[in-house]
């Protein structure tokens, strides 16, 4: 997208989420740049101006909105744990494990390891059995490759690797959404995967 399209999307995100708040919509993101800034100075502009309306309009645009009363306040608890849960993930390392849960297949028939290196092929669904690819050379290679990250962590650099690119082992950042992305508020889970990293990485 030019700037001034990519300008225009934030102010129709800006828009929806004036309404949503978040409710249904969860994540946002772009492929094409990093635009964790832009999100959070929306999201700190928008609470600002939720904020500057007071409780008692706030109080009537509660109790004015279609949804039922329970799914607010289900929705009000769970803005509350998924708070809490991500508190405590930030200080887990989030290394990428998608190469073990996920595949890409594209309307060729491409088999990819994720939206952001779905122009890396690793198989064919016209060609071959998706177990086929999924237990195959071309996938083991990209785990390997993934294992390396978690292996050498800082140290590791994306040249020579068949698949996997910079932003692969990017810490800290929304740069690639993906990584433990659907598992990144079950706590437990991600405490049992940091303390796997840090075995792996001690080897």
């Amino acid at each position: 997208m030019t700037d001034d399209e990519h300008a225009e999307m934030l102010r129709l995100y800006e828009d929806v989420i004036r309404i949503d708040e978040f409710r249904r919509i969860t994540n946002i993101g772009s492929f094409e740049r990093d635009i964790t800034g832009d999100i959070a100075a929306l999201t700190h502009r928008l609470a600002n101006e939720r904020r500057a309306r007071g409780v008692v309009a706030r109080a009537m645009t509660f109790f004015s909105r279609d949804e039922s009363l329970a799914d607010k306040l289900r929705h009000h608890l769970r803005m509350r744990r998924n708070l809490r849960a991500d508190k405590q993930a930030a200080n887990f390392d989030e290394a990428c494990v998608i190469g073990w849960y996920s595949m890409l297949v594209r309307s060729s028939g491409m088999i990819a390891p994720c939206c952001i290196l779905q122009h890396k092929p690793l198989g064919n669904i016209f060609t071959q059995p998706v177990a086929d690819v999924w237990q195959g050379d071309a996938f083991a290679n990209y785990r390997e490759e993934l294992t390396r990250i978690i292996r050498e962590r800082d140290a590791w650099s994306a040249e020579g690797n068949k698949t996997l690119e910079p932003v692969c082992a990017v810490k800290g950042s929304d740069l690639c959404p993906m990584k433990s992305f659907y598992f990144a508020r079950d706590v437990e889970f991600m405490r049992e995967l940091d303390r796997t990293f840090s075995v792996i990485g001690d080897r």
